[in-house]
């Protein structure tokens, strides 16, 4: 009887852990959604937005962008952060004031490059759910990518 249970246990153990992976796995592979207009590839761009690897926190992390056009492509530092709430965006509202500055940034073609993004400086430490960062390209242009803050 106690080895029955035993088995069950370990079992449940092993499915358990199975179900979170598949979890995160499923984030990980929804990181390239794009927002407005469902494309990014108005002026034939073409470009993904992901979160590097071992470098998301509640504070912020590293963004990897990668553009996979042979035009060049602009952004600058303004960003936002999204939750999602009964399977709904809803933009967070800033706790703190914060300037962004306009400067341009490019992205030459068939380039990727990595930007720190803050979060923290204007949400404050972001709390268990999952989110989607937005940021804005070619001034009318947004890349969003999902992630889950545990």
């Amino acid at each position: 009887m106690q080895r029955r249970l035993l088995v069950f246990a370990i079992i449940g153990i092993i499915l358990f852990i199975a179900i979170i992976g598949i979890i995160f796995f499923k984030v990980q592979e929804r990181n390239n959604i794009i927002l407005e207009n469902n494309n990014i590839n108005q002026n034939n761009y073409r470009a993904t937005m992901t979160i590097k690897d071992g470098t998301l926190n509640k504070d912020g992390a590293i963004v990897v962008i990668k553009n996979n056009d042979e035009k060049t492509l602009g952004y600058d530092e303004w960003f936002r952060i999204d939750k999602e709430k009964n399977k709904k965006w809803e933009e967070l509202k800033a706790k703190n004031n914060y300037i962004f500055y306009s400067l341009a940034y490019i992205i030459e073609g068939k380039k990727e490059t990595e930007i720190k993004v803050e979060w923290s400086k204007l949400y404050g430490e972001l709390k268990a759910g999952r989110y989607r960062l937005v940021k804005r390209f070619n001034d009318n242009e947004y890349l969003t990518t999902e992630f889950v803050i545990f």
